[in-house]
């Protein structure tokens, strides 16, 4: 459910609206100095909490604190498929794959995708592991591989 608004959407900037949106504010369409530096401000975390808090629409979109912009949720269900087939051999070989969950989902939201969505038959996970392994992989080598930058190599 969408929160309620705070402040009226006219007191924020174009910039601000655009970074809500998810757009990429640094691409080739010119920008003024003043907008250039808020857009990276946003992107670097500078007042973007904020702004999510403020003017957010979690019903539409998705945003954490160290994302530089929100996005939405289609690409959010994306991000959680990719973690949740990451177990498959050679899926997730240097964590790009599992990275975003295991970096802004809490250990209770990672514990309820896994509880509602993961595939038990093929593979397992725990809180310990940064992302599901085969079921007939050991633990202790899944974790101490996660340890590294890869690859996650683990069968």
């Amino acid at each position: 459910m969408a929160k309620a608004r705070k402040h009226l959407v006219a007191d924020i900037t174009s910039i601000e609206t655009a970074w809500l949106a998810g757009e990429w504010l640094l691409g080739s369409e010119p920008y003024s100095t003043v907008d250039t530096m808020s857009a990276l401000a946003l992107m670097s975390g500078v007042g973007s909490a904020e702004l999510w808090e403020a003017h957010g629409d979690d019903s539409k979109m998705f945003w954490r604190p160290g994302m530089d912009q929100p996005i939405t949720r289609e690409d959010l269900e994306h991000h959680e498929a990719c973690w949740l087939e990451a177990g498959e051999a050679g899926a997730d070989l240097y964590g790009g794959e599992s990275r975003f969950v295991h970096t802004y989902y809490t250990s209770k939201e990672r514990q309820a995708l896994w509880d509602t969505f993961g595939d038990k038959a093929l593979y397992k996970w725990n809180a310990d592991l940064r992302r599901p392994i085969p079921i007939s992989a050991d633990e202790n080598n899944a974790i101490n591989s996660f340890l590294g930058n890869g690859p996650f190599d683990i069968e």
